[in-house]
């Protein structure tokens, strides 16, 4: 088998990093509209929902899933581009790295945004 073969080593399976943030984002779509449904039915429910989006946990949840909807996107476009233009496939190994390094560069300062208003408090 080449070195550069896309096989994981025997025993381990690869992980699909494409497939698990695109249930993250599925898990969080549904969640967004069981919100809406609260909002029409339990208003009181739905306000007590409000505020634990507003607590640390619930910033954490929503930088996960920022995160996840960067790393699907950006997952998405290196796939596009290799199928419009195949001779890229060989440069598979690069394109994800640069996905991955994107994801985390985008990702870190959004995440920083995103827990801002509940760590801000901390720092003071």
């Amino acid at each position: 088998m080449p070195a550069s073969s896309p096989l994981p080593p025997a025993g381990r399976r690869r992980v699909r990093w494409g497939a698990v943030a695109g249930l993250v984002l599925f898990a969080y779509a549904a969640w967004a509209a069981i919100d809406l449904v609260l909002a029409g039915v339990a208003r009181s429910t739905f306000n007590r929902l409000h505020e634990l989006y507003a607590s640390f946990l619930g910033r954490a949840v929503i930088a996960v899933v920022v995160v996840a909807a960067l790393f699907h996107a950006l997952d998405g476009l290196r796939r596009l581009v290799e199928e419009v233009r195949p001779t890229w496939a060989r440069r598979d190994a690069a394109l994800r790295t640069t996905v991955a390094f994107t994801t985390a560069a985008l990702g870190v300062p959004a995440i920083a945004v995103v827990l801002w208003p509940t760590v801000q408090g901390w720092v003071r």
